[in-house]
């Protein structure tokens, strides 16, 4: 009998010469978990020398499960950050789909607008418009943000109540990685 142990990874190999029998065992730790795999060979241990290459598969298999668990939980953790800052922010938010679509408004924009986020998801932002903005503005602050760029600038828009108030933004397109808007 021998067994082996290899570095940080928490590898143990270890193999049994008994009776015309090789029995490999390959202990493999990755954090939290623990991956055991045998290999009985019996009659056949002439075809010890295959046990590398299906453990370098089944490692790299494994590894790679771990590795995109890890990447998901990493992921979902700043994902709830991203969320939670949009949420709390002092700033009113809201995003729309290239068409104008309300997709989301947080908590300040309610509060500064009067309108609850259900009453807005799916409309166009024109809907807060006073009257007293000139379209011009609203042309201008759509071509630079559909060309891809961040436009600042004020405009008087209407609360649910129809009292006014102004706003002061600063209004940016939304990039995919291949930056598509």
């Amino acid at each position: 009998k021998s067994a082996n142990f290899t570095g940080d990874n928490g590898l143990l190999m270890e193999h049994d010469h008994a009776d015309d029998k090789v029995v490999w065992h390959l202990i493999m730790y990755i954090p939290e978990k623990e991956l055991t795999f045998l290999f009985f060979l019996g009659k056949y241990s002439h075809l010890f020398w295959l046990i590398p290459f299906v453990l370098i598969g089944i490692i790299t298999a494994s590894l790679h499960r771990a590795i995109i668990s890890a990447n998901k939980e990493g992921f979902a953790k700043s994902l709830k950050l991203l969320s939670t800052g949009l949420e709390q922010s002092p700033a009113a938010v809201v995003i729309t789909d290239t068409e104008g679509s309300i997709e989301y408004v947080n908590p300040k924009f309610s509060e500064m607008s009067g309108y609850n986020h259900h009453a807005v998801i799916g409309e166009n932002p024109r809907m807060f418009k006073s009257g007293t903005t000139g379209d011009e503005i609203y042309k201008d602050l759509w071509d630079t943000v559909l060309g891809g760029h961040v436009w600042s600038g004020s405009f008087e828009n209407k609360r649910e109540d129809q009292s006014s108030y102004f706003v002061s933004a600063s209004i940016s397109p939304i990039v995919d990685r291949l930056g598509k808007i």
